[in-house]
């Protein structure tokens, strides 16, 4: 499976629940993409789960479009250091 075969969901940190991370195909939470309100991307080739009843599913060129908003960029450049 790629990128374009998962649903996406974009859930308030607060609202995250064990099921629906371990339902998604992340790992580590600390590798989740997060917004600068506090919200989380995850991913999952089982939309249907229950544990994601009642959220927004985005297809990846749908998803690609969200990420684009303010809230998804990062305010300053990443600094890295020599």
């Amino acid at each position: 499976m790629g990128k374009k075969d998962y649903t996406y969901f974009i859930i308030h940190q607060d609202n995250l629940t064990g099921e629906q991370f371990l339902n998604s195909k992340l790992s580590i939470l600390g590798n989740a993409r997060k917004s600068s309100n506090n919200n989380v991307l995850i991913y999952t080739d089982d939309p249907s789960n229950s544990c994601f009843s009642g959220l927004t599913g985005y297809t990846y060129s749908e998803i690609l479009v969200q990420m684009q908003q303010e809230e998804w960029s990062p305010s300053t450049p990443p600094v890295f250091s020599e």
